[in-house]
């Protein structure tokens, strides 16, 4: 669909794939489910370890996809280089991607997936001393898992503030005209014709990234659930 505003010619462009929109969603009912099942559901900690197996299966699917998924999902499209970053925050936007994230959200999207792997495989170590404790715990000594534990506590928190921090961004861009939401619900994208990447963006068929998520759900559900 095209449309004229201010003189310029828009289209309506396909940006996101479906797995990676699914990813989104699925991370955000996780880390929510996450944080009720500890804080509210008392002794039901068999939810929290179940999800936690489940966050990481989508952790693992969503960096495997990175390599091997569509154009605006694949590392090499939007993590920048040191001197494109650089040329990014000094106001240069022709540093940023045509489509996608730009290289302040890459880095954020970086941080969150680096934390929530890093507080799911701490989750498997961990020990409350009281009701729970994670299903490789026996590999370390009882003041070690303790030690595990804390982190994951910790790691919990900063991952919560990294997302109110993405949040913001999102509302920031949003209140500026630019909204982020619906691209990411949609998959489309309202853009300038001078917009277009070149080349077209490649989009790699869903079926694959299920294959991928049954790769590394089915023998971490069979291991360690």
């Amino acid at each position: 669909m095209n449309t004229t505003s201010s003189h310029l010619s828009y289209q309506r462009l396909r940006v996101w794939d479906l797995p990676t929109r699914i990813f989104h969603i699925a991370l955000i009912l996780s880390v929510t489910t996450a944080w009720f099942s500890q804080e509210f559901w008392g002794e039901s900690m068999q939810w929290h370890h179940w999800n936690g197996l489940f966050l990481l299966s989508i952790l693992l699917t969503r960096i495997g996809w990175g390599f091997v998924g569509s154009t605006t999902a694949r590392f090499s499209h939007f993590v920048p280089t040191p001197k494109r970053l650089w040329r990014y925050l000094k106001g240069d936007h022709s540093a940023a991607p045509e489509v996608g994230h730009n290289p302040l959200g890459a880095l954020s999207v970086l941080l969150i997936l680096v934390l929530l792997l890093l507080m799911t495989v701490s989750g498997l170590f961990a020990d409350d001393d009281f009701i729970f404790s994670g299903p490789l715990r026996y590999l370390l000594d009882y003041d070690l898992a303790l030690t595990v534990t804390d982190w994951h506590r910790t790691g919990y928190t900063a991952v919560l503030g990294l997302i109110l921090l993405h949040l913001g961004a999102i509302l920031w861009y949003t209140l500026r005209g630019k909204g982020l939401v619906l691209p990411m619900i949609s998959g489309e994208a309202l853009l300038p014709h001078a917009l277009t990447p070149e080349p077209p963006l490649h989009f790699v068929s869903s079926w694959w990234a299920l294959l991928l998520w049954l790769l590394f759900a089915l023998p971490i559900f069979w291991f360690l659930g």
